[in-house]
């Protein structure tokens, strides 16, 4: 049913890309960047970050950086080669399916380094990202190791609230759709800390499962032995 009402859902601007790019298009037509951005020979898999020496590699381009500073963000992002000099002549619909392309190829010549990119987009998305509060100024660094620390409990809990819930899994089958779903998204996308902010408030819901829980156990053995 929850299928079913998200086709209903986007089935109208399917059918408005239909009509204005005369051509078949799921939902938008930035899938192919974001898909791009990570999945190349030189991203990070987080946002616009880019790796300085393998984008030299890749390219030949030389971004200019702090001493010691190895990742940054890069706007506009580097296209793939093949791209760089038609980009000019494509429609959005064909430059997204020639980004999607042009990864893809990235993948089938490098499986080791994309299965590697895959790893690090999930840390990225459950703890956090590389050089985050660094290279794109989006955080303050100073309240990065704050939520670090506040974070770590909150995904301690949840964790033990995860392996508590498999005895009812019925009743939390929605919430681990969720949680599934849209770890794939970005995991097979590209991933940034901020992404899971969404997902957090739901979190506590399985932190709470872990504390009641435990407090269960614990009130009891108090009070036999206060008494």
């Amino acid at each position: 049913m929850a299928v079913v009402v998200m086709g209903l859902t986007v089935a109208p601007w399917v059918a408005r890309d239909l009509v204005v790019h005369r051509r078949y298009v799921w939902i938008s037509t930035n899938g192919g960047l974001n898909f791009w951005v990570g999945n190349n020979p030189f991203t990070t898999g987080s946002c616009f970050d880019v790796v300085i020496a393998d984008l030299a590699d890749y390219s030949g381009d030389v971004v200019a950086a702090a001493e010691g500073v190895s990742i940054v963000q890069v706007k506009p992002y580097p296209l793939p080669l093949e791209l760089r000099d038609t980009v000019a002549t494509l429609d959005e619909v064909a430059l997204d399916r020639a980004l999607y392309r042009a990864s893809f190829s990235f993948i089938r010549a490098d499986p080791g380094r994309w299965l590697g990119l895959l790893a690090q987009k999930f840390v990225s998305l459950w703890w956090f990202r590389p050089n985050i509060g660094i290279s794109s100024g989006f955080y303050e660094e100073t309240w990065i190791l704050p939520y670090k620390i506040v974070y770590s409990g909150v995904l301690a809990a949840a964790l033990a609230g995860l392996v508590l819930s498999a005895k009812r899994w019925r009743r939390y089958v929605l919430l681990y759709g969720m949680f599934a779903y849209l770890t794939a998204v970005y995991v097979v996308y590209h991933a940034i800390t901020r992404y899971r902010w969404e997902m957090e408030p739901y979190l506590l819901v399985l932190a709470a499962l872990a504390l009641v829980t435990g407090w269960r156990r614990v009130w009891p053995a108090l009070l036999r032995k206060a008494g």
